[in-house]
């Protein structure tokens, strides 16, 4: 199974049903392909490094959380917490700092074949890998449609196993909002939670 979903104006690719992974990355310890060109190797490790302090800082917020205690931020993202729903989002954001602090090799793919029009990423299920497309080495570090926005929100599909119910803030926020059982499962709103937190 595969599906291909917009990142915003974009594209990020995710092949299979993406389910939860022992392998783990860490930005240092990255295995290229022989595709990646020196300039690849520099935009993905400052990517990754980008990625590590703000997962990590995720992390340690939504851990001391509980359902009667979370923050206007969480609940732009992820709506009105209950237990699983937040148990579900501790251990997602939890799992994405954990394979980014752990040294297990994560092999990158440079601009794959399958890279279609406007395609950022690609996630494989149950491997420790990505394909990482032109529009990514095109892209900002951060921001919208940026490069460390990319590695957070495919990495959760790596993790958690996280859809793509929706896309983009106005629908992320709408997702959260009105079915918050579909946001704690979509890829969009942990890169998005993650992103804005880091930036305050």
């Amino acid at each position: 199974m595969s599906s291909i979903h917009p990142h915003n104006s974009l594209t990020i690719l995710a092949l299979g049903m993406l389910l939860a992974v022992t392998g783990q990355a860490h930005a240092t310890n990255l295995k290229y392909d022989a595709n990646c060109t020196k300039e690849h190797r520099t935009l993905t490790k400052e990517a990754f490094a980008r990625i590590m302090p703000v997962a990590k800082k995720a992390a340690n917020a939504v851990d001391g959380m509980t359902v009667e205690k979370t923050s206007p931020l969480y609940e732009t993202w992820f709506g009105k917490a209950n237990q699983t729903r937040l148990t579900r989002v501790q251990s997602t954001i939890g799992d994405v700092r954990d394979l980014l602090q752990s040294k297990k090799t994560f092999t990158v793919e440079c601009v794959p074949q399958r890279c279609g029009n406007g395609t950022f990423a690609l996630t494989t299920h149950k491997r420790d890998y990505i394909g990482l497309c032109a529009a990514f080495f095109k892209a900002p570090l951060t921001g919208e449609d940026s490069r460390s926005g990319t590695l957070l929100h495919e990495l959760t599909h790596v993790v958690a196993g996280t859809q793509d119910y929706t896309y983009g803030r106005t629908n992320a926020q709408k997702r959260a909002a009105g079915n918050p059982n579909e946001a704690v499962n979509n890829a969009d709103n942990y890169e998005f939670f993650m992103e804005d937190l880091s930036a305050k």
